[in-house]
């Protein structure tokens, strides 16, 4: 499984610049995000909702990638504040966290896109694997009407999967991103080449 981006690797071997560059993208962007859609709302004057993408991973200490987990930790607890001190604008602030969620992006290839759907749905209590769909419906419900009393919250959508923790890496598939014989930082969807060395032994 390929990592969202960040860093990746054990903590004794992990370098500034990769936690730099691991906030940076996964925890200052959505800061940024939340910064400037504030001040198109309140100009607006009608409120609104903004809807973050935290993780699973935010949740816990053995749910990912430790500098991801960290930064997405981050996304949750800005989305709490940031809730809070918009509410008087009526603007509501939320986070979505996925699970296992089998976008192209998780699959190491195209041709093991298939693969990778099978080893979510057996990686979950829910028998199905989880995908873009799934995040979407809970982003449309967070947008809407529907949810007008909804703000400070995250969305945990993983197909039971922190409900049936603990130790939540052993039901990682194998090739997870918390793998600690490589170290460095991989860059998700930008289309740069991940950062990567296998460690010895």
């Amino acid at each position: 499984m390929r990592a969202s981006g960040g860093a990746i690797g054990p903590l004794t071997e992990t370098t500034v610049d990769s936690w730099d560059y691991t906030m940076d993208v996964l925890a200052k962007g959505v800061f940024l995000g939340i910064k400037h859609a504030a001040r198109e709302l309140i100009a607006q004057g009608e409120g609104g909702s903004i809807i973050n993408t935290a993780s699973i991973a935010g949740l816990s200490g053995d749910a990912g990638p430790m500098i991801y987990s960290a930064a997405k930790a981050a996304v949750i607890s800005l989305s709490k504040s940031a809730a809070v001190e918009l509410a008087p604008e009526k603007i509501r602030v939320n986070a979505i966290c996925p699970g296992f969620i089998a976008t192209p992006l998780a699959a190491v290839s195209r041709d093991r896109v298939a693969k990778t759907q099978e080893n979510f749905a057996k990686s979950q209590p829910w028998p199905e694997y989880g995908d873009g769909e799934h995040i979407a419906g809970a982003a449309l419900f967070l947008a809407s009407e529907d949810s007008r009393f909804v703000t400070g919250e995250h969305i945990v959508v993983d197909g039971g999967l922190t409900a049936a923790g603990p130790e939540l890496s052993r039901r990682f598939p194998k090739g997870s991103a918390r793998d600690s014989r490589v170290v460095g930082v991989t860059k998700g969807s930008t289309g740069e080449a991940p950062d990567i060395t296998r460690l010895d032994g």
